[in-house]
Order: C-alpha cells, then structure tokens, then sequence
C-alpha cells in the first residue's frame, strides 16, 4: 500500500501514514531509552552492583510494557481504519 499519492504537483499523505510515522518515532526513542537502560544495566552487572541492577532491569521491564501499550494502540487503530 502507497503511503502517499501524486494529486497534481502536490504529494498528499494518507491519514494512516502520518500515524503510522508517529507510531515509527516512539518505537525508535523507545529503543533508545531501552538501549541505555540495558547498557546502565551491564555497567552496573560488571561493578557488581546490584542495587543499580534492579533499578536498571525494572526500567527496561517498564519500556517493555511501553512498548506493548504502542503495539496494541497500533493494533487497535489498524483494526478501525475501515469500518
């Protein structure tokens, strides 16, 4: 499916792209945050630091379940698009 199509010079994005592209932007700042998160982590495993290690672990299990709740608002939005 085109994410956009040609009406005279102008290109017009389709309404689901533009979300669809918000959808890409969070899911990437979302790896981000859990890219650091997971590095924190590692840091934290070779000082042997465990204090650090679970607060590092829990902030990764809190991206995860960010990440679930996108998915399923993706889900959900996908899923009404044609009714």
């Amino acid at each position: 499916m085109l994410d956009s199509f040609r009406v005279g010079d102008a290109v017009a994005r389709r309404p689901e792209s533009d979300a669809a592209e918000a959808d890409r932007q969070a899911i990437r700042a979302l790896k981000a945050r859990f890219d650091d998160a997971h590095a924190q982590g590692m840091d934290a495993l070779y000082r042997r630091d465990l204090g650090a290690l679970e607060l590092a672990i829990r902030r990764e299990r809190e991206l995860i379940d960010e990440q679930g709740r996108l998915i399923l608002q993706r889900l959900h939005r996908v899923s009404t698009w044609r009714r």
